[in-house]
C-alpha cells in the first residue's frame, strides 16, 4: 500500500469520541476522520446547484446538519476535535464561524482547518484554482453576496487571535507525476463541474452573468487545451487553549494524540470493566471476540472488543486480514501500531497455516460465481470496492479490497484497479462492490466509471470481465445489462 498523503497523516494525530467536520470538500477524508471517533457530525452549506458532489453520509453514519448562517445548533464544548474543509469562503462573515465553531470544541481540543492555496505552479494549476474560485463566486452570487478568498496569513492571524496555540501552517504541493489515465479523469472530472455545476447557474446570476460567462468560456478553453492539475492545500492545525465549560465528559478528554493511537481505547475509562475467555472456550468464540483477544494480549479484552466490532462491521474481516502493512492498517483503523502489528501477524500466522494450494483456487465463469465468492459482502454497512483477478483458465489468482466508502472517480483511480492485475499476472478481472443500501441498480457514476476502468484495461491488455453490483438479497451485472 503507498504511503498516506500529508494531509492523511495530519488528521491521523487526532481522535476521540465525538468530532465535528464542517465540509465542502472533506471528500474520502470523511471516512478517515470517522474511523477515529465514536461519533462525527457534519455541517454542511446548502447547495442547490453541487448535488453531484454530494457524498452518501450514511456508509459512514454521520450525522449531518446544514448551515446558512447564525449558530451552530451545539452546546459549549460539545467536540473533542473539528475539521474545516474548504468552507470558510462560503461563510457570510467567516472570522464570526471561526469563533463560533472554537465555541463548540473542548479546551486543548485540536482544530484543523483546510483551504486551497493560491501559490499556483504551472497554467494546469491555475486552472484548477480558477475552477475553485469560479465555485466559491457561483454561491457567493447566488446568495447575494460577494466571495473573498481567504489568505494563509487571515487564517493564521485569526486563529491566533482566538487563542489558538501550537499553530503549524503546512502547504502540501500536490502529486506532480500523474500518469496519463490520471490527467485524463482529472481534465473530464473539471469539464463536467463546468457542464453540471456551473453553466446551469448562469441564468441565476443576474447582473453578474456577463462576467461568470466570460470566466467560463476562457477557463473551458484553457482546460480543454492544457488539462488541469490538482491545486496546492494549505493545512492549518493547532490546539484550543480558551477554557469553556464541558457538557459530559469527553472519552479521550485532554489529550493530544500521536499518530496511529487515536480510536485505541486503552485509555478510556468508559469501558467495561476487562475480563479474560477462559482458554479452553476460545474456538466457540465469535469473530469479535477473538480481534479483541488478539489486540489486547489476553487481558482486559472487553475494553477492546468495541472497537473490534467497529472495524468488522465497517470494513469486514477480509479487508483487515488481507492489509499486511502494519503501519497502514493502524492509520486506517485509528489504532497504535503495536496492536496493529498484532493483527497483521494473526492472519500471516493463519495464512501460512491454512492458505489452500493454487490448484483449490475457484473458477469464476461469470457474476454468478463472483457473487457466490463475495457473498460476505451483502452484510457490510460500508460500501466496498473488490477486484477479484483472474489467469487465462478464469482461476482467481487474487482477491483484494481496493478501496473502503464512497466510489467516485476522486477515490478510485485505474491504478488501483490494475496494479494488482500486474503484481499477480492476471489476464482479466470482474469487479465487484457492494451497495449497504440494498438496492444494487448502479449510479451513473458507477457506469461511467466502470467504462472509464474498461477503456484502461483495454490499454494495458488487462479485460475487464464484469462489474458486479451486490446487495443484501438481489445483484446486478454491468456485463449483462450491456453496459460495458
Amino acid at each position: 500500500m503507498e504511503a498516506l498523503d500529508p494531509l492523511a497523516t495530519i488528521l491521523a494525530r487526532y481522535g476521540g469520541h465525538r468530532a465535528l467536520i464542517v465540509d465542502d470538500g472533506a471528500g474520502t477524508y470523511r471516512g478517515s476522520i470517522a474511523r477515529r471517533f465514536e461519533q462525527v457530525d457534519v455541517v454542511s452549506f446548502e447547495h442547490d446547484l453541487s448535488s453531484s458532489r454530494r457524498r452518501r453520509e450514511s456508509l459512514l453514519n454521520l450525522q449531518e446538519t446544514t448551515w446558512q448562517d447564525g449558530p451552530l445548533p451545539y452546546a459549549d464544548a460539545t467536540f473533542d476535535a473539528a475539521f474545516v474543509f474548504h468552507a470558510l469562503p462560503l461563510c457570510p462573515d467567516w472570522r464570526r464561524f471561526l469563533r463560533e465553531l472554537l465555541r463548540t470544541v473542548r479546551q486543548r481540543g485540536p482544530v484543523v482547518i483546510v483551504e486551497y492555496g493560491t501559490s499556483a505552479r504551472g497554467e494546469q494549476q491555475v486552472a484548477q484554482i480558477e475552477l475553485e474560485r469560479l465555485l466559491y463566486d457561483r454561491d457567493a452570487a447566488l446568495r447575494g453576496q460577494t466571495f473573498e478568498w481567504i489568505t494563509p496569513d487571515d487564517l493564521r492571524k485569526e486563529l491566533r487571535l482566538l487563542d489558538v496555540h501550537h499553530l503549524r501552517v503546512v502547504e502540501i504541493a500536490p502529486e506532480d507525476r500523474l500518469d496519463a489515465v490520471d490527467r485524463a479523469a482529472l481534465k473530464r472530472e473539471a469539464l463536467d463541474r463546468i457542464k453540471l455545476d456551473l453553466l446551469p447557474a448562469l441564468g441565476r446570476l443576474g447582473e453578474r452573468r456577463d462576467e461568470f460567462e466570460r470566466r467560463l468560456v476562457e477557463l473551458k478553453r484553457r482546460i480543454e487545451i492544457s488539462g488541469v492539475m490538482p491545486a496546492p492545500l494549505v493545512v492549518l492545525h493547532g490546539i484550543k487553549k480558551t477554557v469553556y465549560s464541558a457538557v459530559g465528559t469527553p472519552l479521550f478528554a485532554g489529550e493530544v494524540f500521536a499518530p496511529g493511537a487515536a480510536a485505541d481505547p486503552a485509555s478510556s475509562e468508559a469501558l467495561t470493566a476487562p475480563t479474560t475467555p477462559q482458554a479452553e472456550s476460545i474456538e466457540s468464540l465469535p469473530l469479535a471476540q477473538l480481534l479483541s483477544l488478539v489486540m489486547s494480549d489476553g487481558e482486559s479484552v472487553t475494553r477492546f472488543e468495541r472497537l473490534a466490532q467497529r472495524i468488522l462491521r465497517d470494513y469486514g474481516s477480509r479487508a483487515v486480514a488481507q492489509e499486511g502493512n502494519a503501519r497502514a492498517l493502524a492509520d486506517s483503523l485509528g489504532i497504535s501500531p503495536a496492536r496493529a502489528s498484532q493483527i497483521v501477524a494473526a492472519f500471516e500466522l493463519g495464512r501460512r497455516f491454512f492458505t489452500p494450494p493454487g490448484d483449490d483456487a475457484p473458477v469464476l465463469r461469470g457474476p454468478e460465481d463472483a457473487v457466490q465468492h463475495a457473498a460476505d459482502m451483502r452484510a457490510l454497512r460500508r460500501e466496498q470496492f473488490r477486484g477479484l483477478y483472474l489467469n487465462n483458465r478464469q482461476k482467481l489468482v487474487a482477491d483484494e479490497v481496493i478501496s473502503i466508502g464512497t466510489l467516485t472517480n476522486a477515490i478510485l483511480h485505474p491504478r488501483e484497479v490494475f496494479r494488482p492485475a500486474l503484481t499477480h499476472h492476471a489476464v482479466s478481472l470482474i469487479l465487484i462492490h457492494n451497495h449497504p443500501s440494498g438496492d444494487p441498480e448502479p449510479s451513473p457514476e458507477d457506469i461511467e466509471m466502470t467504462r472509464q476502468l474498461h477503456r484502461a484495461g483495454q490499454i494495458l491488455g488487462i479485460e475487464l470481465l464484469d462489474h458486479v453490483i451486490i446487495a443484501a438479497d438481489s445483484w446486478f451485472s454491468m456485463k449483462n445489462a450491456n453496459l460495458i
